[in-house]
């Protein structure tokens, strides 16, 4: 017998413990803001459209903050997402550069799942900032 939970709500807002901020300065040039909780290491990805990764930059060691002023005038006109990877957390940026001048158009996150089950017990997280309801169905598929 197999057991499915399903969380039903209206919108899932998930937060962890990482932050990003990419603030356009003067023409080609950006300030990078990663700021964490807990120390941990991370990732800057920049990929083109084509999904081809154009810049790179893993850190050396665990830290909380991160602050660097990043000169994107070697990037071509497109849009370019703009990728920091830190644990199980993801948050993306989407960069649109044109004649020279960066402009931030979007953002997203995402958070790797997380779930276990032991001694018949199914444990699984739920973010629900936004307080909304939340009807737990239990489903028996045989």
């Amino acid at each position: 017998m197999l057991i499915v939970m399903v969380l039903v709500s209206g919108a899932v807002f998930a937060s962890g413990d990482m932050s990003v901020n990419l603030i356009p300065g003067k023409n080609d040039k950006a300030l990078v803001e990663i700021n964490s909780t807990v120390q941990n290491k991370f990732e800057i990805v920049i990929e083109n459209e084509n999904g081809d990764i154009v810049f790179y930059k893993r850190s050396k060691s665990p830290s909380e903050n991160y602050t660097k002023a990043y000169n994107f005038s070697d990037l071509e006109d497109g849009t370019y997402r703009f990728i920091v990877k830190s644990n199980n957390e993801e948050i993306e940026r989407t960069i649109d550069m044109e004649n020279g001048n960066i402009r931030i158009t979007s953002k997203a996150m995402d958070m790797k799942p997380f779930f276990s089950f032991s001694n018949n017990n199914l444990k699984l997280p739920y973010l629900n900032f936004d307080q909304k309801d939340v009807h737990p169905y239990d489903i028996d598929i045989e």
